[in-house]
């Protein structure tokens, strides 16, 4: 039997959402800012995604 983590991130060591390739994002829960966990994290870090990109444009 496979045993899946619940959270893909480790407390205290997030990946940052902005990558060195422009254009280029990390979103889900691996990379959910501090404070945050799993499918609430997910989506904090795709709204600062979002935000990243509009003022981008």
């Amino acid at each position: 039997m496979i045993k899946w983590p619940g959270f893909r991130t480790v407390p205290g060591l997030p990946v940052p959402h902005r990558t060195p390739v422009r254009g280029l994002f990390n979103v889900g829960d691996a990379s959910c800012p501090r404070g945050f966990a799993g499918s609430m994290g997910a989506a904090h870090c795709a709204m600062l995604v979002r935000d990243d990109l509009r003022k981008a444009v």
